[in-house]
């Protein structure tokens, strides 16, 4: 969406931050606060990068790793019935999240 033309396009590499996160919260449950604290950061930071159009690229990815992380940090941290609960929840919530998303255009948004 933000993409300029003749620009490179480096998407696939903001998945490396939402892997170590992945693995920071499975393997190191004492270090889940930080990593709330980072996707914190991460989100402010998306907010101002969403500020002007030349640095809307890497906004728009930073609040992407951001909600990532927190919800991973999130997740790690509830219990077993929590996580089961939330999860059909969330599916059905993102299905309808994707199928409005659809039919409305990211241009035509106010």
């Amino acid at each position: 969406l933000f993409k300029k033309p003749g620009e490179t396009d480096y998407s696939p590499l903001m998945l490396l931050p939402g892997v170590v996160f992945l693995y920071i919260c499975r393997s190191s449950p004492e270090l889940l606060g930080p990593v709330l604290s980072v996707s914190a950061l991460l989100c402010i930071a998306a907010i101002g990068g969403l500020a002007t159009m030349s640095t809307a690229n890497s906004g728009c990815k930073f609040g992407m790793v951001g909600v990532f992380g927190a919800l991973v940090a999130t997740f790690a941290s509830l219990p077993a019935g929590v996580v089961a609960m939330a999860t059909p929840l969330m599916l059905v919530g993102g299905g309808l999240g994707l199928v409005w998303g659809m039919k409305v255009s990211p241009i035509a948004l106010p």
